[in-house]
């Protein structure tokens, strides 16, 4: 960047280079193989995470009969978005043994 560039300028050039960083990330989320956008049902109160770390503690639990949106397979977790009737929707990591896909199929026969 040129040394006459304003704070303005350079703050403004930050947020783009955010933006665009993040626009890339979920297309390349939405191009995933295993990108499934499919709906499914918590089986078991299931701990919901804010990263793809078990040992951390949940952001909060969902109780069994609770609905989600698969949006992809990461190794035993998949990230879903549930919807919080107060705060709207949050995206997080759930355990696939704790859900079934709404074609039926248990979500950790690795379907």
């Amino acid at each position: 960047m040129s040394a006459s560039w304003s704070v303005g300028h350079r703050a403004a050039a930050a947020v783009l280079t955010v933006v665009c960083l993040l626009a890339g990330s979920r297309l390349a989320a939405a191009q995933d193989p295993q990108a499934t956008n499919d709906g499914a049902v918590v089986t078991v109160d299931a701990p919901m995470y804010w990263l793809r770390d078990t040992a951390r503690t949940p952001m909060r639990q969902l109780p069994a009969g609770t609905r989600v949106r698969v949006l992809r397979r990461v190794g035993e977790l998949f990230e879903v978005v549930y919807t919080d009737p107060k705060y709207g929707d949050e995206v997080g990591y759930v355990p696939a043994a704790r859900l079934r896909l709404d074609d039926g199929a248990s979500a950790s026969s690795g379907k």
